[in-house]
């Protein structure tokens, strides 16, 4: 009785309230404890945890705890906690709540050595069956449920061992410890619904198994965490998400906002602004030969491939789907497509999701300890941001003395996030129409609006890294706000992928969009302003893209072999950024700006082609005067000017059939300039500049040689109808949903510039018409049918062949050879009927031999005069009929000059 006395009063009384000798059930022999009906102190609870002031715990209980503890065995088996179900009740609270920090009495314990007890609390297994968590608020009601959760210790593999000791490694070298635990979880529902609106539709979030992978450092004088690994992993996520859920999530963001902003500073929160101030602990970790340490013995070298270097957060989904549907305003909501007035939903499919987070990592600082090597181009780029920010402090005149790069990189650290795809598939939007119209649910017939390539393994398909620095103070422990850090940077790679132009997706995305426009626009607005002089460094790098156009569904081309299937964009390498330190730069805007002074068409605005109150000034004035300043200060960055280069960019069609490609656009160098109006009022001119316009300018530094031929062009005929009706669908649904939020002020338009001196448009002649003709010949033939021949027809124009005098006089001479003596054109015009003769077969159909008129100095009479012949059509040829006298070749007219009519020197 006087242990549990004991006990009671400095435990139990302090972490459960209203705890009596009925509700435990005590064994001490066996190592066993019960308890029932469990309430915990709200008040100690939300002190340990650190709620915040505008949070209260109102209540927490458990129906059952069990407790194991093997006396005998306390060095290798864990101490057990078994608990039923918890329940935990929280609310938000307009009075905001006396926060127990603020006391001046309150203080933390003192800092111990790692001992005897710490081991044991360190190895504690829990389980628990199921978590319930109720969210409570004025205008919210939200729940999380997590069922069969589990918290045990396990190897540096993380693989279950029956033995503690093997979950731990201590190097007393170092004077540090690691600790690995592994907590997973059966299944978790999360629900969140507006109280606001009775009709709202709840956000729900509902996944399968998921695990954390959690590695502690620890200090062995003090016990104080130096850093730790976390990776959250989700095997399969698949989530049905539609606007009416995010529209809710983003009013739970503005209400918990809202309340965040309200509630005061507490002292806690003034300490907290450094980040770093509990993973870094001491300055040891800026040592350059803290981390390098490693002892020789072998558990030394154990610990050294295991060790946590400094704090990150890991983020791991092996397969995540979402099934984005559209279920806000379905009367008003929805575009007036015809095919999408029932809705749509749109399928994501990706593989190998993976978020780190480095938020302590050392500036340029080794990256050989990341869960994953960072691209050598990335690197690159962070080094000379960082370098010539450095270059710029130390040449500048406010710095009292010289320093070198050393210093003043000394305390830099960054916030490094990196995401990485593995591989990612986007399908075309699915309709309640899609089974009649192409779009069925089969996987062969799935079409895709964008997916990668076929990549090697080791090569992610997206990669992106953002780095926001901040420098550092080593002996007090907090961040310098007085110290300039370099601006932020971001880098996108994208690796080559194809993106398929579906105007039915496009159109379904944007009305998509503009049924969530108020609400982003909200929720913009809530995020912290950022001061006027920091602009974020952006590089965009897209390898070997492929943009592809095809015809909508229901439209058919043409149907023969030299039909397209589709148009393809294709380029090498897209970079996009802000950054303007590049002399190229300079001088290709330079260049352009040049050639656009030279021409009338820029200046001469009251003449054709120029339309009155439609046409804008093409190049804008504040753009001309930004390019001034940017010439006198050299490297900066910029949010609404971007440099895009393409190298090298060209067009081809794509046979519908065999596949095969033909050319439209041969490969150029593409370089444009994108400026986008300030959003500030007190730069806006509207006298001398439009701001609503989007400025875009584009150079081609070589000659633009453009090929078409008649299927290209009824191919291009009919896209740019498609591409016409595309537009005006997109442009009524977003006036239509938006109405009530946009004016016409809002609108914005887009400009685009640019001045070619060379463009070389090739006409091709089809196939077969180019094999039937040479220089000088006569017209011996039409070019092919456009429409298939029925095998009637066949055999009509068989039984007429072989019934001819004439096709049985000349029989002989249609099979001649390529060597054969070259013939007149009234012997090529009488072998033209005979060609009548020859057998047809639509698998295979070969063009017949022809020959050719002798040289000009041979040339024979030039009249011909044809008798009354009937020409008809045969296989997939087609002839003329008539009965007068023809003159089509020069040969053939002896009053008509060979000079006038074949030299180019003539005078006609």
């Amino acid at each position: 009785m006087e242990l549990w006395t004991n006990i009671k009063k400095n435990f139990y009384s302090r972490f459960f309230k209203n705890l009596s000798m009925d509700s435990l059930n005590l064994s001490t022999m066996k190592g066993q404890c019960d308890f029932y009906n469990l309430e915990l102190n709200e008040e100690v609870l939300m002190d340990i945890l650190e709620f915040p002031v505008w949070l209260n715990l109102t209540k927490a209980t458990c129906n059952h705890v069990v407790i194991k503890i093997p006396w005998t065995k306390l060095k290798t088996l864990p101490i057990q906690f078994f608990l039923d179900e918890v329940f935990v009740f929280v609310e938000t609270c307009e009075n905001f709540r006396t926060h127990k920090n603020d006391s001046p009495t309150h203080s933390t314990s003192a800092p111990r050595k790692y001992g005897y007890a710490e081991r044991l609390i360190d190895g504690i297994q829990i389980t628990i069956n199921s978590v319930v968590a109720n969210f409570k608020s004025y205008e919210f009601l939200a729940s999380f449920q997590l069922s069969h959760l589990t918290v045990e210790s396990r190897t540096p593999a993380f693989k279950q061992c029956n033995d503690l000791r093997l979950t731990k490694i201590k190097d007393e070298n170092r004077g540090q410890i690691l600790t690995f635990k592994h907590i997973e979880w059966q299944a978790l529902k999360l629900e969140a619904k507006s109280e606001a609106t009775t009709n709202s539709t709840p956000l729900r979030l509902i996944t399968g198994n998921g695990r954390f992978l959690l590695t502690i450092k620890k200090n062995l004088s003090d016990c104080q965490v130096v850093s730790a690994r976390i990776v959250f992993i989700f095997d399969d996520l698949r989530w049905v998400l539609t606007d009416a859920m995010l529209l809710s999530a983003f009013h739970l963001i503005t209400y918990v906002n809202n309340l965040m902003n309200k509630a005061p500073i507490t002292k806690k929160s003034v300490e907290d602004v450094s980040p770093v101030r509990s993973p870094m602990g001491t300055t040891t970790s800026f040592e350059s030969n803290s981390q390098s340490q490693a002892s020789e013995t072998p558990i030394g070298r154990y610990f050294s491939t295991n060790d946590v270097v400094e704090t990150s957060y890991h983020l791991v989904m092996n397969t995540l789907e979402l099934y984005v549907c559209d279920d806000l305003k379905p009367e008003t909501g929805r575009s007036s497509y015809p095919p999408l007035v029932g809705g749509g939903c749109l399928h994501v499919i990706v593989t190998q999701l993976v978020i780190d987070t480095y938020p302590y990592h050392k500036c340029l600082g080794s990256r050989q300890h990341w869960y994953k090597s960072a691209l050598s181009n990335e690197l690159n780029f962070v080094s000379q941001h960082v370098y010539a920010f450095a270059d710029k402090i130390k040449k500048s005149k406010e710095s009292e003395s010289r320093t070198n790069i050393d210093q003043v990189l000394k305390g830099l650290l960054s916030l490094a996030m990196v995401v990485r795809v593995q591989k990612y598939k986007i399908e075309v939007v699915s309709t309640n129409s899609s089974s009649g119209k192409g779009r069925k649910l089969d996987s062969k017939q799935k079409r895709d609006l964008l997916k990668n390539e076929i990549l090697p393994d080791d090569m992610p398909s997206i990669y992106l890294e953002v780095n926001r620095f901040y420098y550092y103070e080593i002996g007090t422990n907090k961040v310098s706000a007085l110290k300039k850090a370099p601006q932020p940077t971001s880098y996108l790679q994208v690796a080559p992928f194809l993106f398929l132009f579906d105007p039915l997706t496009l159109i379904w995305v944007n009305a998509f969009y503009s049924n969530l426009h108020k609400a982003i626009v909200e929720l913009k607005s809530l995020l912290p302003a950022s001061e006027s002089d920091i602009t974020m460094h952006s590089k965009i790098e897209l390898l070997m893209p492929t943009f592809i156009f095809d015809l909508a569904e229901g439209t058919e081309v043409v149907c023969n072999n030299t039909s397209f299937h589709s148009l393809e964009a294709k380029c090498t390498k897209i970079t996009v950024t802000n950054n303007f330190n590049d002399p190229l730069n300079f001088g290709n805007i330079n260049n352009l700006l040049e050639e656009m002074a030279k021409s009338s068409l820029f200046s001469e605005k009251d003449a054709y082609p120029w339309i009155a109150d439609v046409d804008a000034q093409p190049i804008s004035n504040e753009f001309l005067s930004l390019l001034k300043k940017l010439d006198t200060l050299g490297s900066v960055y910029l949010s609404n000017l971007w440099v895009v280069n393409c190298d090298p960019f060209w067009i081809e069609f794509r046979q519908q059939k065999s596949k095969k490609v033909d050319a439209l656009v041969d490969p150029i160098q593409v370089n444009a300039w994108i400026f986008t109006p300030d959003e500030d009022p007190k730069h806006k001119d509207s006298k001398l500049d439009n701001n609503s316009i989007v400025h875009i300018m584009f150079s081609v530094n070589s000659a633009l040689k453009v090929f078409i031929d008649h299927d290209k062009f009824l191919f291009l005929m009919r896209l740019f109808e498609q591409m016409d009706i595309f537009n005006d669908y997109l442009a009524s649904d977003t006036l239509r949903i938006t109405r009530d939020e946009l004016d016409n002020s809002d609108v914005t338009t887009v400009s685009i510039s640019s001045v070619m001196s060379d463009i070389q448009v090739i006409l091709l002649l089809s196939q077969e018409w180019s094999k039937m003709r040479s220089i000088g010949t006569s017209l011996c033939a039409s070019p092919p049918l456009l429409t298939p021949v029925k095998e009637s027809e066949f055999a009509q124009n068989d039984d007429i062949s072989k019934n001819s005098s004439i096709g049985n006089k000349f029989a002989d001479k249609v099979s001649c050879s390529p060597q054969s003596k070259l013939i007149s054109k009234s012997e090529s015009d009488t072998l033209l009927v005979a060609n009548l003769s020859v057998k047809h077969n639509r698998d295979e159909q070969k063009l017949p031999t022809l020959s050719f008129h002798k040289p000009l100095t041979a040339a024979p009479q030039m009249s011909v005069t044809r008798g009354n012949q009937e020409y008809r059509r045969t296989g997939s040829y087609s002839t003329l009929a008539s009965d007068t006298t023809t003159d089509i070749s020069p040969f053939d007219d002896d009053t008509r000059s060979l000079r006038s009519d074949l030299s180019g020197d003539s005078d006609l």
